[in-house]
């Protein structure tokens, strides 16, 4: 279990009763989800080298597939389109 998991997992455990608990079992599962299929390490430490030494750097840099499907998404949707899209992939 990463560090992450392990603080998610402290954070959860606080309260079952809080209104928030289930939306964070959610994010806790689609983050392990996440970590087992999403962008490498190497890919967001290359794209982080790329902003931290670049001359003009961009506000904004996207590291690997799982993000660029998201941010395209996000721009052939409307708000209200995407919002909800990710409330469903959240499932909130």
């Amino acid at each position: 279990m990463s560090d992450i998991e392990k603080h998610l997992m402290i954070f959860l455990t606080q309260d079952a009763n809080s209104p928030y608990f289930q939306l964070m079992e959610n994010i806790v599962s689609h983050i392990e989800h996440g970590l087992e299929t999403d962008s490498s390490l190497d890919v967001v430490a290359k794209v982080v080298l790329k902003a931290v030494t670049s001359e003009n750097p961009n506000l904004r840099y996207l590291a690997g597939k799982d993000i660029e499907t998201v941010m395209e998404a996000k721009r052939n949707m409307s708000d209200e389109e995407f919002h909800k899209m990710m409330k469903q992939r959240w499932r909130v």
